[in-house]
Parts: structure tokens; C-alpha cells; sequence
């Protein structure tokens, strides 16, 4: 298959995972992550509190693919962080009291929950540029993400969020500045 790829082509990807992955076929990519939101909907709204709020979703109810039990571990773990679990539709248990189960809510119920919490979650360890990623740092939070992006933590780093009480300015500035910027797209 990798004969019919034409190498001579301009590629994006959205991050250096992509990118790597593409550079092992010989083609050479950019990196742009992107947004498919309104931007200018998305203004800071973080709020630091001192038992800080996470939250992750499932798309479907493939828990296992959004590791879902890693974040009960996660739960045990740091029991002075609260997890809230969106988008399942089939039940999930949880014998942690700071892992909240919210199941599937509408996207406006959800953003209203979310948007003054300290950060999303996002375990997959190949996508793009994920929704929780994007939304939570333009809201100014500090997302947590198994792909190292700027300005966001790694899940090792999920204790440091007790000590963020300003908002994510450096990330939002520089996600706010980057998100969507292809050149067929500039005026």
C-alpha cells in the first residue's frame, strides 16, 4: 500500500505521534492541530478550587478503549481529586466516591459542567487533537494528556493541578494563536 502514497504531497498531521508515524513511510508532515469549534465561543472560565474536578468522556461505551479503568485507578489514587465521567450509555461502576458517573448529557449540559473545572482528561495514547484537549485549554484549564502536547500535563502530572489557581493563559494564548492555522486557510 505504502507504494501508492504519494510522498511529494504537502501532509498534516495533528501531532507528533501522526507525524512519526508517517515519517516511518517516508512522508514528510506538518503539524496543525485543529478545532472544528468556534474559537471565540470558548473564553476563559477557569476557576481554581482547592479539590480540583477532571472529566473525560466515552464516545459509545468502549470503556476499555478510553480507559476508563485507569482512571478508577486514578480515582484511588488521588482521592482529592474529583472525576466526572461522561457519554456512557451503558453502566459503569465505581467503588471510588470522587469518580462521578454522569453518563450521556447534551453537549450544552456538558460544556455548562465542565467549562469551570481544572481540567480534561484524555487517555488515548494515538489521536488527533482531541475536543477535551482543545475546549479545556481555550477555557484556560490544564488538560491531561496521554500525547504530550505544549501546555498541558501528562498523567503523572495530574497532583500538580492543586496548585494551578490561575488560568492556563500561556496554553490558551498559544492554542488560541495555532489551532486551524493551514495556509489555504489565511486571508
Amino acid at each position: 500500500m505504502a507504494k501508492w502514497i504519494n510522498k511529494n504531497c504537502e501532509n498534516w498531521t495533528e501531532n507528533e505521534i501522526e507525524a512519526k508515524a508517517l515519517k516511518k513511510f517516508g512522508i514528510k508532515s506538518k503539524i496543525c492541530p485543529s478545532f472544528m469549534g468556534n474559537k471565540n465561543k470558548y473564553p476563559i472560565s477557569y476557576q481554581w478550587n482547592k479539590k480540583p474536578k477532571v472529566y473525560a468522556s466515552v464516545s459509545g461505551n468502549d470503556f476499555l478503549l478510553y480507559r476508563w479503568p485507569e482512571i478508577e485507578i486514578l480515582g484511588k489514587k488521588y482521592s482529592d481529586i474529583e472525576f466526572y465521567l461522561y457519554g456512557n450509555t451503558a453502566p459503569w461502576r465505581t467503588k471510588n466516591k470522587n469518580v462521578i458517573i454522569r453518563g450521556r448529557v447534551s453537549q450544552d449540559v456538558m460544556n455548562d459542567e465542565i467549562q469551570d473545572m481544572q481540567g480534561g482528561l484524555r487517555l488515548l495514547p494515538f489521536e488527533g487533537f482531541s475536543e477535551i484537549v482543545a475546549k479545556g485549554i481555550l477555557w484556560g484549564q490544564y488538560p491531561i494528556s496521554a500525547i504530550k502536547y505544549p501546555h498541558t500535563l501528562s498523567i503523572s502530572e495530574i497532583g500538580k493541578l492543586k496548585n494551578k489557581k490561575e488560568p492556563n493563559f500561556a496554553g490558551r494564548k498559544y492554542y488560541f494563536n495555532m489551532l486551524n492555522k493551514y495556509p489555504w486557510s489565511q486571508k
